[in-house]
């Protein structure tokens, strides 16, 4: 079960990662190359490299613009995974500190449980004891008798609702 929780956060992390990387394809990347183009010192390289005919400069001009870009990508790329990376790991805590006090109450219950039949088994030798010690018959003896049957009854009721 714990496990099928850390796999559902996966699952959501990859998907969220995937509609964040379109974000940025589809939405961002659009929008800035727009602007990018815009501006002076761009055109001016673009029109260095559609009039000359040196290679070098053409590869020298088109590297800094494609390196330009890719920093502004990956700048807002990294913002958007760290964001995702913090959420995923906060999850993957809180879902490991829930399922470690799940295992610490069912720990608990079962020391309980343990401790009541041993309880039981101790009460059940003690009142053994006093039954052979009091005769039967008489008052004290009824006494311990009935009591006896009685606890007997309070915790077999207790054995049969767990």
């Amino acid at each position: 079960m714990e496990q099928d929780q850390y796999e559902l956060i996966d699952a959501y992390y990859r998907a969220s990662v995937e509609r964040e990387v379109l974000f940025l394809d589809n939405v961002w990347l659009p929008l800035f190359l727009k602007y990018f183009f815009e501006e002076d010192d761009v055109r001016n390289g673009c029109d260095i490299i559609a009039k000359t005919t040196d290679q070098q400069v053409r590869i020298a001009h088109i590297r800094s613009m494609s390196k330009t870009i890719n920093h502004e990508y990956k700048v807002r790329y990294d913002k958007l995974m760290t964001v995702l990376d913090t959420t995923r790991e906060e999850l993957r805590a809180d879902t490991r500190k829930k399922f470690d006090v799940a295992r610490n109450l069912n720990n608990t219950v079962q020391k309980n449980v343990r401790n009541a039949y041993q309880t039981q088994q101790m009460h059940r030798e003690i009142f053994k004891g006093l039954i052979g010690l009091v005769p039967s018959g008489t008052i004290i003896g009824k006494s311990v008798e009935k009591i006896a049957s009685i606890r007997a009854t309070i915790l077999s009721d207790i054995n049969n609702k767990n």
